[in-house]
């Protein structure tokens, strides 16, 4: 199998996609496409509800392979070489897609119309990335210990609040939540603020206020579940999923839905690679809005089919990010930003930790 390049930073041109060449049964039938997902319980789900589907209805074989957490290195050595390994690549998250697409390591990405239509607006912008889910970022909390329902990231700063506090040991999380807290509208504005040395300032000095207040600076998303399970923490900033899938089994928390923010994981191709037209047939058969419905419901995050919530069991709909009244509540995290910024945040992080 081969490997290939990401292409350009380029914008979609709204409603001018055109649809790509289907092939039909008869031509397919026989062939394999080798896909690079997370592996795992995730690669078991994927392979009931996509892949196995998706063979039963054209005669392609889809087969799951291993891939880095970070595939850069992959896709580079896939278009360099021409060896191509796998054939697409999904769950890479849209700070990887920006920087295939930098490195022109993609092939460009067409969708029909009815299907990219309902992509949610802010994520129809990468020719070269198709959103497979969207995963949000927001404050958790247990009400038992607050007393309250938190409103804002800024109660988790107020001493009259009760509960034992945990943020991720990430500068960009802790950056962007310092910054809601001292009252920068989420989105752009905080983007601004952090053009300039000021920014950054004030950020770490709204941190300091918090510091002695947090019990544990939580370094992976299942050790931020595991806390708030064990009821080590009461309060924290966290992948929802996670206490989603607490709440689903009982326990007493709730997802503060303002001011958060979500990141879309999703396709790629490597460029060059000479099954474009099979693995855009696949990702059409994923964007189905009743196939991220079960998806959704299996892993609580977003789907990338906005009319898909429809199909969603009420029971769990209210945990997911994509339910329109929790979806209009986050923000788009700034990729591009934060790709050129993410080194920079860490090390300052890191350095002031330490004081």
């Amino acid at each position: 199998m081969n490997r290939r390049k990401f292409t350009k930073t380029t914008m979609l041109a709204g409603a001018t996609l055109a649809a790509p060449a289907i092939m039909g049964r008869a031509s397919a039938a026989g062939e394999t496409l080798y896909i690079a997902d997370a592996g795992g319980s995730v690669s078991q789900i994927y392979k009931e509800l996509f892949y196995t589907p998706f063979t039963e209805a054209t005669g392609i074989t889809v087969v799951p392979v291993v891939r880095a957490a970070q595939p850069l290195p992959q896709m580079q050595s896939m278009v360099d070489t021409k060896n191509y390994i796998f054939d697409a690549c999904i769950g890479a998250g849209m700070d990887e897609a920006v920087r295939y697409l930098a490195l022109d390591l993609v092939e460009k990405i067409t969708l029909p119309k009815h299907l990219y239509d309902d992509l949610p607006v802010e994520l129809r912008n990468l020719a070269g990335f198709v959103p497979d889910s969207i995963s949000a970022y927001s404050t958790v909390y247990r009400t038992s210990a607050t007393g309250k329902d938190l409103t804002c990231v800024a109660d988790m700063w107020d001493k009259a609040i009760p509960g034992v506090r945990s943020l991720r040991n990430s500068g960009r999380d802790n950056i962007e939540w310092a910054l809601r807290a001292d009252g920068v509208k989420p989105g752009q504005a905080i983007i601004n603020e952090l053009k300039t040395d000021a920014g950054w300032i004030r950020a770490f000095k709204k941190l300091d206020q918090i510091k002695p207040r947090i019990a544990m600076w939580w370094t992976t998303a299942p050790q931020s579940a595991q806390l708030l399970h064990s009821g080590e923490i009461d309060i924290t900033a966290t992948y929802v999923n996670r206490a989603a899938e607490l709440i689903v089994q009982g326990e007493d928390l709730k997802i503060l839905w303002n001011q958060g923010y979500y990141t879309a994981y999703g396709w790629s191709i490597p460029k060059g690679n000479p099954k474009v037209a099979m693995v855009q047939k696949l990702i059409e058969f994923t964007l189905d809005p009743k196939r991220q419905a079960a998806r959704a419901a299996r892993v609580l995050n977003g789907t990338a089919s906005i009319s898909a919530y429809q199909y969603i069991d009420p029971k769990i709909l209210y945990l997911i990010p994509t339910q329109p009244d929790n979806f209009k509540q986050l923000v788009p995290l700034d990729v591009s930003f934060w790709g050129e910024n993410l080194s920079k945040s860490n090390e300052m992080f890191n350095a002031w930790l330490i004081k």
